[in-house]
């Protein structure tokens, strides 16, 4: 039981704006639970015969205060108790036809991945972004033989083999990564993406609104001219970093003298030979050398190529 309700816990909604999303739906022996933008679906042999939705957080505490597997009882009077040895306790249940259960839908019309998804969103999601006015860009884009993330300041993909075009958002991308399962197959529907697991459990996620631009389009169609070890240029920047006259918006530049600060209450320059000039946000581009193995910082103030093992992106710099 505990291994199932662990699953569900991600999708359950911690706000209370509409308290029955922070329940568990228990039905037909499964258990369901969903936050308005994603659904998980467990099968649970051990609720089987117990048809109640029921407070999410009250319900993970009283099992896990049990010294093994947990007794339920509904009773007379609309509660439900959950005791082993010397622990009891009894929680209020919500109106059981009032919760918007799902149905997965039908089962024909999923197709299995055509690579494993979590290696890639691994890779992919230092790149994600978080501007809620750019919602479309708070996810993985799956298209044109690549995975693609962007924070609109640095562009990054990995090759895959999906043949289908589709974009995960953050949220489904944060409970795929916390389960750490793969799925078996995957819908892509109208309005949402389905995955199917191993022993008969589903997730739902909504999509997420607004379109990609043709990210393709930012990639260099030629190789660098030239690259600088990103390597090297990673740890002059965090030589650095602390030293942000501005902390909450860093600001690093290079040139001829090396790698440094701007100007400021204080300041720090590591000295590195050869470097052209450029300025950039210190996160984005820590994430891009962090990733990649060479950066052509050449074609500044435009976009920055870098390539790693199996990835590569682009960085854009400020204007100086």
């Amino acid at each position: 039981m505990r291994d199932a309700l662990n699953l569900v816990r991600g999708a359950v909604s911690t706000k209370d704006l509409l308290p029955v999303l922070t329940h568990f739906h228990i039905y037909d022996g499964r258990v369901q639970g969903g936050n308005g933008r994603i659904v998980i679906d467990v099968p649970c042999p051990e609720l089987a015969g117990f048809d109640c939705t029921v407070p999410a957080e009250r319900f993970l505490k009283a099992v896990d205060a049990c010294d093994g597997e947990p007794k339920l009882k509904l009773t007379d009077g609309g509660k439900l108790t959950i005791s082993k040895g010397k622990f009891r306790a009894t929680l209020p249940l919500a109106d059981h036809a009032a919760f918007p259960k799902i149905v997965r839908g039908h089962e024909g019309s999923m197709k299995t991945p055509a690579q494993a998804l979590l290696p890639i969103l691994r890779c992919l999601y230092p790149f994600i972004g978080e501007d809620a006015s750019r919602s479309w860009s708070c996810g993985v884009l799956f298209s044109s033989g690549y995975a693609w993330a962007t924070n609109n300041v640095c562009l990054a993909r990995v090759p895959c083999y999906e043949e289908r075009s589709y974009v995960l958002p953050v949220f489904a991308i944060n409970e795929l990564l916390r389960v750490g399962q793969e799925p078996g197959a995957i819908e892509d529907s109208e309005n949402a993406l389905i995955f199917g697991f191993m022993n008969g459990w589903w997730m739902r996620c909504q999509k997420l609104a607004g379109e990609w631009p043709n990210v393709a389009a930012f990639m260099p169609a030629e190789p660098p001219a030239r690259a600088w070890p990103s390597r090297p240029l990673a740890e002059a920047v965090r030589k650095v970093l602390p030293f942000c006259p501005d902390p909450k918006y860093p600001v690093v530049q290079c040139g001829p003298e090396g790698v440094g600060t701007l100007e400021g209450e204080m300041s720090a320059l590591v000295g590195y030979e050869d470097l052209p000039a450029g300025r950039f946000r210190a996160e984005p581009l820590l994430a891009a050398l962090d990733a990649s193995q060479s950066i052509d910082l050449s074609t500044y103030p435009k976009a920055c190529y870098w390539s790693g093992e199996g990835i590569d992106g682009v960085v854009v710099g400020m204007r100086a």
